[in-house]
C-alpha cells in the first residue's frame, strides 16, 4: 500500500467529542474508502495507521490515542467509543439511536 492513498483512505465521518455530564458516550467514526483492508491501532504497534489526539485549546504535543488494532474492510465503517464507565451497547444504541453492531464497536 502506498503511504499517501493509505491515508487518503480513510474518512472520519461522524465525530461526537463532548457530550453533557460524563463523558462515557463520545466516538468518532472512520471509513475506509478503499478497495485494501486497512490495520488502526496504537502508535508503536504494526497497524497501517496511528491515531493521535489533540485538544485545540493547549498548547500539549499530539497524544496517541490507546486501543486495540483493528483492521476496517474495505468500504465499512467502525465507531471508537470512549467508555470508560463500561456502558452497554445497547446504552449506546439508545443514547444515539442507533443501531450498531458489536463488531463495528471498538471501547
Amino acid at each position: 500500500m502506498e503511504y499517501l492513498n493509505l491515508h487518503h483512505s480513510l474518512l472520519v465521518t461522524e465525530i461526537h467529542p463532548d457530550n453533557t455530564g460524563a463523558d462515557d458516550y463520545e466516538f468518532f467514526e472512520i471509513y475506509n474508502r478503499s478497495n485494501q483492508t486497512i490495520s488502526v491501532g496504537t502508535k508503536g504497534t504494526d497497524a497501517n495507521v496511528h491515531l493521535l489526539f489533540r485538544y485545540p485549546d493547549d498548547n500539549r504535543a499530539d497524544r496517541p490515542f490507546e486501543l486495540s488494532t483493528v483492521a476496517i474492510r474495505p468500504k465499512q465503517a467502525y465507531v471508537f467509543w470512549l467508555n470508560s464507565a463500561r456502558r452497554t451497547l445497547d446504552e449506546f444504541n439508545r443514547r444515539h439511536m442507533s443501531t450498531l453492531f458489536l463488531v463495528k464497536l471498538v471501547r
